[in-house]
């Protein structure tokens, strides 16, 4: 299931919600870093640590998600993915610090969620709930690294939806099926 949505839209919530209702052992897969005096981010971390209950497993992982994915426990569980947009943004920033070109950088990011995906896919025990920022609905920006970003998580945002049996949009705390039955 893929749940996309603009900043504060709610998504996360609406994605934990889901996890909550499934009655079985979540995994949640966070891939924000928390950076040096950011205080702003630091608050949003623990608010979002907060929120979930205390019986969900945690992993920080801000890359090889794949990896993570493969080692995941067996069983049937829940493993909630928050968020695709910020793990993008990490492969992105590794790759800028590595002075990539940016078609190679933008082939190596969509080669590491096709690995996500195929992982995701040999682990049909466990329901995946992605989360990801929308970013085909605003504005064009005017620095290449953020026209980059949307280009490529934009392309991210598509492969994930075209595999995914559900996609949701939120929109001011609203969430809408985009795609998927009953």
């Amino acid at each position: 299931m893929l749940i996309t949505g603009g900043a504060k839209s709610g998504k996360s919530e609406f994605a934990e919600s889901l996890a909550g209702a499934a009655e079985m052992p979540v995994v949640y897969l966070a891939t924000m870093p928390l950076i040096s005096g950011d205080s702003q981010l630091a608050e949003k971390i623990k608010r979002h640590k907060e929120r979930r209950p205390a019986t969900w497993s945690t992993i920080e992982a801000e890359r090889d998600l794949d990896g993570v994915v493969s080692k995941l426990p067996g069983g049937a569980s829940v493993c909630l993915l928050d968020c695709l947009s910020l793990f993008v943004a990490n492969l992105l920033h590794d790759a800028g610090n590595q002075a990539i070109a940016n078609k190679e950088m933008e082939k190596r990011i969509l080669h590491q969620c096709t690995l996500l995906l195929a992982e995701m896919d040999k682990r049909s025990e466990i329901n995946f709930l992605t989360v990801t920022n929308e970013v085909g609905s605003g504005v064009i920006p005017d620095n290449q690294l953020a026209r980059q970003y949307i280009e490529v998580l934009g392309e991210v945002n598509k492969a994930f939806a075209r595999e995914a049996a559900t996609v949701w949009h939120c929109c001011v705390g609203i969430p809408t099926k985009i795609k998927g039955g009953q």
